[in-house]
């Protein structure tokens, strides 16, 4: 893609996002390596990175997208709640509000060794928490009609992400964690679902997420959220409700 096209579509997607509109793809094929070039751009642009987000790691997105690897988007630090207390306004955030449960990890100081040497055996050396977390995501262009190529250059989807109380990562069997998942907002269960709808399994969704990471070079950090994809179908959220504690 020329570069007078490329930053087309770029400020393009930040108008989308800060407007909050939606808008068409006008025809414009991109590929792959294209998509995160601009999503790389996007992000400089609107924020700071505090973790980031995956997809195409269940069956319901791969038959949509039919993609061969997952992908991924960044969190921005306005846009993570977490369980310390932080409270979620719903009018800030695009819409309509959607929600996916899913199983995040928060990287370790150990994060800063990863190279393309690291043993795939020892996944949890680069993670201190593993979290149940409901993901919300939004996009300005309608998906899967415009495509995976371009739901990647919107960063991957990225809305909110609320995010649990953590385990710490040390010497736990991941099959310890639960199998059934329950968000609820009072008395009233938002959504449930499992880990093993993750596909595979939340350990090898991390260890790909590594190797794209290397890929892309992206700027992985201590402290970061890693999202690891829906262990449920997506659910809308109509409730007019300004705060949604999580538990599990």
């Amino acid at each position: 893609m020329n570069r007078l096209l490329l930053d087309s579509v770029v400020e393009k997607i930040i108008d989308g996002r800060v407007n909050d509109i939606t808008q068409q793809t006008d025809g414009v094929a991109l590929s792959v390596d294209d998509a995160y070039v601009i999503q790389k751009k996007v992000t400089s642009k609107l924020g700071e990175v505090i973790g980031w987000k995956l997809g195409g790691t269940n069956e319901k997105t791969k038959q949509a997208f039919k993609n061969e690897e997952l992908y991924f988007g960044p969190i921005f630090k306005n846009s993570l709640i977490s369980h310390k207390g932080s409270k979620i306004n719903l009018a800030d955030l695009h819409k309509p509000l959607k929600g996916e449960v899913e199983i995040a990890f928060t990287l370790s100081n150990k994060i800063a060794e990863l190279d393309a040497g690291y043993e795939s055996h020892r996944l949890f050396d680069y993670v201190d928490f593993i979290h149940i977390c409901l993901e919300m995501p939004w996009t300005q262009f309608e998906q899967p009609t415009s495509g995976l190529e371009w739901l990647i250059a919107d960063l991957c989807g990225c809305n909110a992400l609320l995010l649990g109380q953590g385990k710490e990562c040390k010497g736990l069997n991941l099959n310890d964690v639960g199998i059934n998942i329950n968000m609820t907002s009072g008395e009233d269960e938002i959504a449930s679902g499992s880990r093993f709808n993750i596909l595979g399994s939340p350990e090898i969704v991390l260890k790909e997420f590594f190797d794209l990471a290397l890929k892309y070079k992206l700027d992985l950090k201590p402290g970061q959220v890693v999202a690891t994809g829906g262990a449920l179908s997506l659910i809308h959220i109509s409730e007019p409700t300004r705060r949604t504690p999580i538990s599990y």
